[in-house]
């Protein structure tokens, strides 16, 4: 599990062998939810002003 600010990403491994990324995001009063899933996002559309191994910019 990768934690950066309000995002957290888990790197869930397949039985096919292939690799995806679980990204959940924590809101006030909901807490944290699934958001999607992907091999990678970019950084500015979540919102994120850090570095994130989630991120592909």
């Amino acid at each position: 599990m990768d934690c950066v600010e309000t995002w957290a990403a888990a790197d869930v491994q397949r039985p096919d062998a292939s690799g995806v990324i679980y990204l959940f995001h924590c809101t006030a009063g909901t807490g944290w939810r699934f958001h999607d899933q992907g091999t990678g996002w970019d950084c500015t559309d979540l919102g994120l002003t850090v570095p994130a191994s989630f991120c592909t910019s």
